[in-house]
């Protein structure tokens, strides 16, 4: 791969691939929504509540009463990040060029991971190498290659992992 072709992956968009395996376009410069925008619609309409503006207009007792939990409530008013939460909470991924961020990592998720990644960037994905952060540990793994995410074995990840400086 040329220094051209790796600097536009790395350039190529924002997606959240979520718990089904759906890949939702989350870059806002070029979408209606980043990927807080997907978190906090979904939320939303969880509730019943079609517009933020709607949201910001109720009590805390109101959001409670639907059910609403704290957590939720802090990702919508910012208190809590909410692609942390969606990560978190939902198992969504998030992708941001070559980099692929996940809450927690399992053989099931690292397979949504390769079926995401191809969706998103089709045959030239097999060919590219990922930077992966599991947050729920602050783990980072450097130049994963796509291979590694379509073979679903979890154990040969270590092999990638940053060590630090």
């Amino acid at each position: 791969m040329n220094w051209y072709h790796k600097i536009k992956l790395a350039q190529s968009g924002e997606y959240w691939i979520d718990d089904s395996g759906n890949v939702l376009g989350a870059d806002g410069d070029t979408g209606d929504y980043n990927h807080e925008g997907h978190v906090i619609e979904n939320i939303l309409s969880e509730y019943d509540i079609e517009y933020y503006e709607d949201f910001e207009n109720m009590s805390l007792d109101e959001l409670v009463e639907r059910g609403m939990t704290q957590d939720e409530i802090n990702a919508l008013t910012g208190k809590m990040d909410p692609r942390d939460y969606a990560m978190r909470n939902w198992g969504w991924i998030r992708v941001q060029g070559n980099n692929v961020q996940v809450w927690n990592l399992s053989s099931n998720t690292i397979s949504t991971i390769a079926n995401g990644l191809f969706e998103i960037y089709d045959e030239s994905v097999k060919n590219e190498t990922f930077n992966l952060e599991l947050l729920s540990t602050k783990k980072l793994f450097n130049s994963v290659p796509w291979e590694f995410f379509d073979s679903g074995k979890i154990s040969k990840l270590r092999d990638y992992q940053f060590v630090g400086w």
